[in-house]
């Protein structure tokens, strides 16, 4: 650390003594400052009638600059222009505390699991745009603009199959429409159409019926210009809830089909 002595100011009237023997010899040998540089008095104080009234004023120390105020020096600090009461690490750079690859004053999300893909912001990417990041997304290539279940699989919405029926009612066909729209917007894509229940009834009545579903919805698609071979259909019974089925609402939500891409 270098240190600078910015004023060392003499008052007194040794100077009327300079070249006169025993004031000469002293003022020689050495008066000024000690080894560390910190002021004291002269060491004639009280054995010269001159030196009596001689004394230093020291006017203090100046350490190395921090421009930014980060506590690393300028001449070590190799991002010199963070901002006030950031953390920074031992090299003057904001720390990147969930260890994302984005600094904490660029970070959007600044507490994303270890590990994971982000974006420029420090967010969890979203691939497809559903809305559903990428870590908890189980269908990443959904179309733009469709309805997803909060896993990131496209539903068909409105369409509310009563219990124990596959009929499409007619209150959805304006959903299933859309549905059409979007995979003629998509010739390249292929898609499972899947079928779900409460959980109501036995596990082999609830297979079957969710079968007839997907194919009651398939047949609507292709009926509207679909080619079948870009669909097939499964059944899942009451596996894959996504609503509480001690509820009449959940189980209207879990009555339902979806769509997952397939190669």
């Amino acid at each position: 650390m270098k240190s600078i002595y910015l004023t060392i100011i003499r008052l007194g009237v040794l100077c009327l003594i300079l070249g006169t023997g025993p004031a000469m010899a002293g003022d020689q040998e050495g008066e000024g400052w000690s080894a560390e540089g910190w002021p004291q008095w002269h060491r004639l104080r009280g054995e010269h009638p001159f030196a009596r009234t001689g004394t230093q004023l020291f006017f203090g120390q100046e350490g190395p600059i921090d421009s930014d105020g980060d506590g690393v020096p300028d001449e070590d600090d190799e991002c010199p222009n963070t901002m006030k009461a950031l953390r920074v690490d031992a090299k003057g750079c904001p720390v990147d505390e969930d260890m994302d690859g984005v600094p904490n004053d660029k970070d959007q999300c600044p507490h994303t699991p270890l590990g994971v893909k982000v974006d420029g912001f420090g967010c969890i990417l979203d691939s497809d745009g559903d809305g559903v990041d990428n870590d908890q997304d189980k269908c990443p290539d959904t179309p733009k603009g469709v309805s997803v279940t909060s896993e990131g699989c496209w539903v068909i919405k409105d369409v509310d199959f009563r219990t124990n029926r596959w009929e499409i009612p007619v209150s959805a066909y304006s959903s299933l429409q859309s549905v059409v729209r979007v995979l003629k917007e998509n010739p390249g894509m292929n898609f499972e159409i899947q079928g779900h229940t409460d959980s109501q009834g036995t596990d082999k009545i609830n297979r079957r019926l969710s079968n007839k579903r997907a194919e009651a919805v398939k047949a609507f698609l292709v009926k509207r210009g679909i080619p079948k071979n870009r669909l097939t259909t499964k059944g899942y019974g009451a596996s894959h809830p996504i609503a509480d089925n001690s509820t009449q609402t959940g189980r209207a939500m879990n009555r339902r089909v979806e769509l997952r891409q397939t190669p």
